[in-house]
């Protein structure tokens, strides 16, 4: 029977990234706050993250099937 393994880790701004490779980047697009028209909320809560990142962020592996 085949056999998943999540090599899977987590993404966060700031982590190492091979050499040349775009930074992670995080913002918040839009606030929850934003889409009310509440103007200089004291607390923003988030609605939409932007995340800019490379497509070889984290695991970058081959898999293979094992029989």
């Amino acid at each position: 029977m085949n056999e998943i393994i999540d090599l899977s880790q987590e993404i966060y701004e700031g982590m190492p990234v091979f050499k040349d490779l775009p930074q992670v980047n995080m913002s918040i697009h839009n606030s929850h706050e934003e889409w009310s028209g509440i103007k200089n909320p004291k607390k923003k809560t988030p609605a939409v993250h932007k995340l800019e990142l490379g497509e070889h962020t984290g695991k970058h592996v081959d898999f293979e099937v094992l029989l």
